[in-house]
């Protein structure tokens, strides 16, 4: 009779080198592969900013040089025209007011959990239900400049904080009115344009090209997980002037900076730190900062209002 071959199984040992070998191999790929994420995730966060720049370039060719501004109230006209304001000069303020960077995308601001912001519209609580700006203009200012929502949610931005409901509103005063976190995501249309599903920041007040501004100057950019509204940008209310003007761990791309798109159309990553601040590099005195907007005149950024 033919002898069969005799099967020889693993051995223990055998089994468990194939384990630790196979262990060895996924510690070694994990950072890798979570590295490869973070940095495909940034740079379809950079993407986006400077298909932002895009759009709102094309705006401001359309509207005598300015990039986009919420139409003004009588608080922002009377600021603008120096009144109450030191030394009579020029203010830019209340571009917050159709709910900040929302605004210039939505009128319609309801999102995901279904509750109609107050700050939306004109006469709401007073009968009218259509939604428009100061000017009565019912076209959301951005409409005809982009297509799709994606570039106003940064793929890496993990939580966002939402407004209490109880303190439904949305100005620079709302510094402790929040309740929970969101996990932001891309608006599938204009009624989910709210601020808990944007990831970014606007600099209203800007011009495509200034004689005064040296360096080209920020439009649209990573926000923090504070209240980025006007002087507050960057955690600009912290008791602790160290954690002032610098971003953390749990914002979009971490504590080394954030990205953002230029007056000249550039996009870059800009870092930030303690002593280098993102706040000082954009609107630091001017003989010490040098990209600064306020080189030449040093009151420019007074004209410039941030909104979230």
């Amino acid at each position: 009779m033919p002898q069969h071959p005799t099967r020889r199984a693993f051995t223990l040992i055998e089994l468990l080198v194939v384990i630790a070998v196979i262990a060895l191999l996924v510690g070694i790929l994990l950072p890798a592969l979570s590295k490869a994420r973070a940095t495909a995730k940034a740079a379809k966060c950079l993407s986006g900013v400077r298909q932002m720049g895009l759009a709102m370039t094309l705006y401001a060719k359309d509207s005598k040089d300015w990039y986009p501004l919420i139409p003004f109230n009588s608080t922002a006209k009377d600021r603008w025209a120096g009144k109450g304001t030191t030394g009579g000069r020029r203010v830019l303020d209340q571009q917050w007011i159709r709910g900040g960077l929302a605004g210039l995308f939505s009128l319609n601001q309801i999102g995901d959990r279904g509750q109609k912001p107050v700050w939306v519209g004109g006469d709401i609580g007073e009968g009218d239900s259509t939604e428009y700006y100061e000017d009565k203009n019912i076209t959301p200012i951005m409409r005809r400049y982009l297509d799709g929502f994606a570039s106003l949610t940064c793929p890496a931005d993990k939580r966002d904080p939402v407004m209490n409901h109880t303190q439904n509103n949305y100005s620079p005063s709302t510094t402790n009115a929040l309740f929970a976190s969101n996990v932001p995501r891309v608006p599938e249309g204009e009624s989910d344009v709210v601020y808990y599903n944007l990831s970014y920041l606007y600099f209203a007040g800007l011009k495509t090209d200034e004689p005064v501004i040296v360096t080209a100057a920020p439009i649209y950019g990573d926000e923090t997980n504070g209240n980025d509204l006007t002087t507050n940008a960057y955690y600009g209310t912290d008791p602790d002037p160290n954690k002032r003007g610098v971003f953390r761990n749990d914002d979009n791309h971490g504590a080394t900076g954030g990205h953002y798109v230029f007056t000249d159309g550039h996009g870059a990553f800009v870092k930030s730190a303690p002593g280098d601040t993102i706040q000082l590099r954009f609107f630091g005195e001017g003989n010490k900062h040098p990209q600064s907007i306020n080189v030449i005149d040093k009151f420019r950024s007074e004209r410039i209002q941030t909104i979230d």
